[in-house]
C-alpha cells in the first residue's frame, strides 16, 4: 500500500467530549499525576494544541481519537464538555501512522508508544519497508524499536520512573523475563542510575571476561620473566632488542622492539 505524507492544515471544529471514542492506545498507562499536572497547566494557560480525531464510520455522529489522549483526559478531568479538534479523513493504517508524526502534532510520544503505533501500522497493512521509509529509518532500526514491545507493563513502569534509555532497554532485553525481574529488583535496591545499570548488565552478560582479565593481571610477573628471557636470548645472538609495556583499563600490551 502507498503511505502518504501528512501535511496538516487544521480546520478546527468544536466536538463534545462524550462523542469521542478512545481505542487501541497505550496511553491507558499514563500516570494520573501526569494528567493532573497537564490539567493544571491547561487551566492556567489554556489548550495550546487541538485534538486530532476521525469520523467513526460505524456511527457518523461519533469520532475516534487519533492523537491527544493526555489532553482529552485532562480536559475531561476539568469538566470540559466541548473541545477543539481537527477532523481528519484517514484509513485505519493512516490513523496508526499519524501519532508517529509527533512534530506536526506538537505532541511527544515515548519510545514504547512509538513501538506500539509501529506495530499497529504493520497490523493495518503497512509493510516494514514502507514504514521504515515513512519514518526515515532503516528496516533494522525499525525491527530494533519493535523489540520494545517485549517489555512488560511492570518493567515499562520501572524503566520510565528511572529514566533508563534505549541502550539500557536493548541490553535488558537480552535476558529472559524471569532473569529481568531479579535484575530490576537489584537495580532498585541499589538505586542505580542509567550508566551504573548498564555497567551492571554488562558484568552479568560477560562474567568470564572479568575473570580472564583478573587471571592475566595475576600472572603479570610470569609474563615479564618470560619476555626478559627472550630479550636476553636475542642479545646473546647478537641482536639488539629492547622491551616495553603499555597498558590501559582494557588491556596490557607487551612489545619487543628489534633495533636495526
Amino acid at each position: 500500500m502507498e503511505v502518504k505524507t501528512f501535511y496538516i492544515l487544521p480546520k478546527i471544529e468544536k466536538i463534545k467530549t462524550e462523542d469521542i471514542t478512545v481505542k487501541d492506545t497505550l496511553r491507558i498507562t499514563v500516570a494520573e499525576e501526569n494528567i493532573l499536572n497537564l490539567a493544571s497547566n491547561i487551566k492556567k494557560n489554556g489548550l495550546i494544541s487541538p485534538l486530532y480525531v476521525r469520523k467513526d464510520i460505524n456511527c457518523p455522529k461519533k469520532y475516534i481519537l487519533v492523537s491527544g489522549y493526555r489532553r482529552l483526559k485532562a480536559l475531561s478531568f476539568l469538566g470540559v464538555k466541548t473541545v477543539p479538534a481537527v477532523v481528519l479523513s484517514l484509513t485505519d493504517a493512516e490513523a496508526m501512522l499519524l501519532p508517529l508524526c509527533s512534530e506536526q502534532l506538537k505532541e511527544e510520544i515515548c519510545p514504547f508508544e512509538r513501538a506500539f503505533y509501529m506495530a499497529k501500522s504493520l497490523k493495518a497493512g503497512v509493510t516494514k519497508n514502507e514504514l521504515a521509509n515513512f519514518l526515515g529509518i532503516s528496516k533494522t532500526a525499525l525491527e530494533n524499536e519493535l523489540l520494545l514491545l517485549k517489555i512488560t507493563a511492570e518493567e515499562r513502569k520501572i524503566i520510565k520512573n528511572h529514566n533508563f534509555n534505549k541502550d539500557f532497554i536493548y541490553m535488558f532485553l537480552q535476558f529472559d523475563e524471569t532473569e529481568r525481574q531479579d535484575i530490576l529488583d537489584k537495580i532498585i535496591v541499589k538505586n542505580m542510575g542509567n550508566d551504573d545499570a548498564i555497567k551492571y548488565l554488562k558484568d552479568l552478560k560477560n562474567p568470564k571476561e572479568k575473570h580472564i582479565k583478573t587471571a592475566l593481571i595475576s600472572n603479570d610477573t610470569l609474563i615479564l620473566n618470560s619476555i626478559e628471557r627472550i630479550v636476553k636470548q636475542l642479545e646473546f645472538s647478537g641482536v639488539t632488542a629492547r622491551f616495553f609495556k603499555t597498558e590501559n583499563e582494557e588491556k596490557k600490551q607487551y612489545v619487543i622492539e628489534i633495533v636495526k
